[in-house]
């Protein structure tokens, strides 16, 4: 998350860059829509999701 993060303020909350942002989301919606089945979609944000997201693969 931290190549998103454009900066902190003093208070605490972070601004994200927009541009990063928005150009990742539209590869991951690039990449769903090129899938043939849709019901075949499985996403994990944890690491310790990935492995057993390949083994599904």
């Amino acid at each position: 998350m931290e190549r998103y993060v454009f900066k902190r303020r003093n208070d605490g909350i972070y601004i994200f860059n927009l541009g990063k942002t928005w150009e990742k989301l539209m590869m991951a919606a690039r990449v769903i829509v090129a899938i043939e089945n849709p019901q075949d979609i499985v996403q994990s944000s944890r690491p310790y999701g990935w492995r057993a997201i390949l083994k599904f693969a």
